[in-house]
């Protein structure tokens, strides 16, 4: 009986933690054509973010051609890798045409919640963690999101904190960026999209 009792739990424990099981990819979409609009703080800035292509590679990851074009600025490139629940930057193109290519472990741009795990980018180390949460700002409200915790560390102190929350079936919706002043600005704020928000 007592046996019996125990495999019951533990069946039930199974089958709510499998149930419990997030896939990133709700919160990246990657229909080519998908845009988003976004501006900052003071609203003068004007981003412009498109997917412009995606491929399967042979070991069933997929690969995803952002582009991202800022008023006054210019036009820049980023191919993201999604595998295993995880996406990260590989290679990037910035302004002057110059390709960055990212070693391994690669910048990590949405995971499972409750990942932590660090990355090396443009020669700073990062600490990132993933939380679930939610995301309030202006009059949108965004009750479904991941949140990626992303800090620049060095000698042990944190330099930069940045905060990119993804909502559910939309994507980025929302970054801040605290400085070493320890004050959060609003770096990019979702003003609209191709796909419907709610």
């Amino acid at each position: 009986m007592k046996k019996s009792i125990f495999l019951l739990i533990l069946c039930f424990l199974a089958f709510v933690c499998f149930a419990q099981k997030i896939n990133i990819m709700d919160y990246f979409p990657t229909e080519i054509g998908t845009m988003w609009s976004y501006t900052n703080e003071n609203e003068k800035m004007l981003e412009i973010i498109t997917i412009e292509n995606s491929s399967k590679n042979s070991d069933n990851s997929y690969l995803y051609l952002f582009s991202d074009y800022v008023d006054g600025l210019g036009t820049t490139k980023s191919l993201y890798n999604a595998q295993n629940n995880k996406i990260c930057l590989v290679v990037a193109k910035d302004l002057f045409g110059n390709y960055h290519e990212k070693k391994d472990p690669c910048p990590v741009i949405l995971a499972d919640p409750d990942k932590k795990g660090t990355y090396i980018d443009n020669g700073d180390n990062y600490n990132y963690e993933v939380i679930k949460s939610n995301c309030k700002f202006d009059d949108k409200n965004f009750p479904d999101c991941i949140v990626v915790i992303e800090k620049i560390v060095a000698n042990d102190t944190i330099l930069r904190t940045k905060k990119s929350y993804y909502a559910k079936g939309i994507g980025l919706v929302y970054e801040t960026i605290i400085g070493s002043s320890n004050k959060e600005t609003v770096y990019r704020k979702l003003v609209t999209s191709s796909i419907t928000i709610n």
